[in-house]
């Protein structure tokens, strides 16, 4: 192959990375015990693209630090979370609590997001590309419920 057709199927190629790494942000979410503010690692966390959470969700697991990092596509505004098998620190009863959390993305990648917490006073600092979602283990008694 020719330096000149080299350079031209190089700069095709740096042309396409750049263009898919512009189409998607990264996100992270990190997965907090809302009692103590501890990791949840294991933890899995439904999240919806929009203002509602209309499935199929995208799934996610916190690793053992309680972190799961989300490609969100340029296009994506605002994006919806809840967890299974958890029970969520923010406040509300019925399952339309959730859609009422809706979090701009811009607000996660500028400054941060830390989610509301009525678990406890636990509360963590804002980190620029975070989303800082409580939760709390299950009692025995909501899980002969669940």
């Amino acid at each position: 192959m020719s330096r000149v057709a080299t350079a031209f199927v190089i700069a095709i190629a740096m042309t396409t990375l750049v263009s898919s790494a512009a189409a998607e942000q990264q996100i992270t979410i990190r997965v907090v015990d809302g009692r103590d503010g501890e990791p949840l690692k294991g933890t899995m966390v439904d999240l919806w693209f929009g203002t509602r959470a209309i499935p199929p969700p995208v799934q996610v697991i916190a690793a053992d630090d309680g972190k799961a990092t989300v490609a969100i596509p340029d296009s994506v505004e605002t994006i919806v979370i809840a967890a299974q098998g958890v029970a969520d620190c923010r406040a509300g009863k019925q399952k339309s609590y959730i859609e009422k959390n809706v979090y701009r993305v811009q607000d996660i990648l500028h400054t941060g997001v830390v989610a509301q917490n009525v678990c406890s006073k636990a509360k963590d600092q804002q980190t620029r590309g975070v989303l800082i979602f409580y939760v709390r283990p299950l009692h025995w008694w909501e899980k002969m419920h669940d």
